[in-house]
């Protein structure tokens, strides 16, 4: 994938996500092979984040492979976001942060 198809993907699922007002997103890094360019933290705010705040967004959870280890940059939102971000091993405890206190609609990124 290159880094333009990647971020053509980006805008296509955050269309995904203003059409179904998700308040959490759970995204599937289990078989994710893009590195994102430097400035792609940058480019989501501007693009992508804020389309996910006008839309109500309220969490966004990544899932890791059970072992897998996660990078500290994936429990911390990009500067400029609106909304938490934390990274889980267990699909199930990712899906309880997303739902915690409130009936919440999710949408699945299944990359």
């Amino acid at each position: 994938m290159t880094e333009a198809e990647f971020r053509a993907y980006q805008k296509v699922f955050a269309d995904y996500v203003e059409q179904k007002k998700a308040l959490g997103i759970l995204v599937n890094m289990s078989r994710f092979h893009h590195k994102p360019e430097p400035d792609f933290g940058e480019w989501r705010v501007k693009n992508i984040s804020n389309r996910y705040s006008g839309a109500a967004l309220k969490r966004e959870a990544f899932v890791f492979p059970e072992n897998a280890s996660i990078p500290p940059e994936r429990n911390r939102s990009f500067k400029g976001e609106q909304f938490p971000t934390r990274a889980f091993n267990d699909r199930e405890q990712a899906i309880a942060w997303l739902t915690t206190g409130k009936n919440q609609k999710i949408v699945h990124n299944q990359e």
